[in-house]
């Protein structure tokens, strides 16, 4: 883990109907000795050595950097995803960047579906700490698991994002209970809902049919 360099790269996210660019999501990469890394077998190299929580403050650390160095600031937002059994808090030497990023930046904290049954405490606690710093929550690869759809009134996130394979799969009865779940959500709050991965015309219009507004792939 010494020698891992973590950087992000930075994907649109787009108004469907228009195309304009309304934010972007951070997505941690890393690079070794051996080459290039995906975020998958980061945090696997990374619990395997009980490192999580110093890997995943270095990738706040990075979408953070990288975000102000690339002029990513309001009204531009920044989707950017926070594990919620990474309890401990941030390094000292990071302050400064936080209090920056906090004034410049317009965040959306993602928590992932695979996150959310690993310490639900935490999780609410993390959440309400997002709001009291004013920024918001998102709920990230709803389809993947029915678990997700019970924990929406639960977390009330601002924004949901589509699971990619929604998109991608010809629709089925779980896609159906989703957009119907999602839709319902998001007429009763007012909550966002973006598409993941697409990635060709007919992409877009499955989006659209279910009712997402913004999209990225």
């Amino acid at each position: 883990m010494a020698s891992l360099d973590v950087r992000s790269v930075f994907q649109p996210v787009v108004r469907l109907g228009t195309g304009e660019v309304v934010g972007y999501e951070a997505l941690a990469r890393g690079s070794s000795a051996d080459g290039p890394r995906e975020p998958g077998d980061l945090f696997a190299r990374a619990r395997a050595r009980d490192r999580v929580d110093e890997l995943e403050w270095a990738c706040r650390v990075a979408a953070a950097e990288g975000a102000l160095e690339a002029g990513v600031e309001a009204p531009l937002v920044l989707f950017a995803n926070v594990a919620p059994d990474v309890v401990t808090a941030a390094p000292s030497h990071v302050h400064p960047l936080l209090e920056r990023a906090g004034e410049r930046l317009r965040l959306v904290v993602e928590l992932t579906e695979r996150s959310l049954a690993w310490r639900p405490s935490e999780l609410l606690h993390l959440v309400a700490r997002v709001r009291e710093l004013g920024w918001a929550v998102a709920l990230d690869d709803v389809g993947q698991d029915p678990l997700a759809l019970a924990l929406l009134p639960v977390l009330q996130p601002e924004v949901v994002k589509l699971d990619l394979a929604l998109a991608r799969r010809r629709p089925d009865a779980l896609t159906a209970q989703v957009v119907v779940a999602v839709a319902a959500y998001a007429e009763r709050t007012g909550a966002v809902v973006v598409a993941e991965g697409l990635e060709t015309p007919e992409h877009v219009q499955q989006a659209l049919a279910m009712g997402a507004s913004l999209g990225q792939g």
